[in-house]
């Protein structure tokens, strides 16, 4: 029992090093449109452009930014308490099935609703450590285009710019 509970951490820890391994997301909150999260395409002195998560290409100027936040996407406080949330429910489950039928009793069910919550929050708390960590960086702007002028080449590493191929 013990080589399952310890086979299904080492599973779990491998799942939140894994989701780790993405590209860079860029959150943008404007004066004058809503905050928008994507990919940065493009920056300079005067502005940045990203393409959203539904495919819009949006351009902000300097003068409209409030904030830029840039982070490695991957787990999330969510995301790392549904993983889990799962990995309790298995091992609740593998749990109630290891005793014969006629005996599970509700302590077993018990262990099993500790096991999953316990699990639950250490997966919420792995995904919010991650957040953390994954944030690279938090430029408020506060609509001063001198501000932005001063931080924008720290932005230009995080680019990703789109191939097309033409046939």
């Amino acid at each position: 029992m013990k080589r399952i509970v310890l086979a299904l951490i080492i599973v779990f820890t491998g799942v939140a090093v894994k989701a780790q391994d993405k590209d860079y997301e860029v959150k943008v909150v404007s004066a004058h449109m809503q905050t928008v999260k994507g990919i940065l395409q493009k920056v300079s002195k005067d502005g940045l452009a990203i393409q959203d998560y539904k495919g819009n290409y949006l351009i902000f100027k300097a003068n409209d930014i409030v904030r830029v936040k840039v982070k490695k996407r991957g787990l999330t406080t969510l995301k790392g308490a549904g993983t889990g949330a799962l990995t309790g429910v298995v091992i609740g489950a593998a749990l109630v099935s290891l005793e014969p039928e006629d005996e599970a009793s509700t302590e077993t069910f018990k262990i099993a609703a500790i096991i999953t919550a316990c699990t639950t929050a250490s997966g919420a708390l792995i995904g919010f450590i991650s957040e953390v960590v994954n944030t690279k960086h938090n430029f408020y702007i506060n609509q001063d285009p001198e501000k932005f002028e001063k931080k924008y080449l720290l932005l230009e590493k995080y680019i990703k710019t789109i191939k097309v191929e033409h046939f």
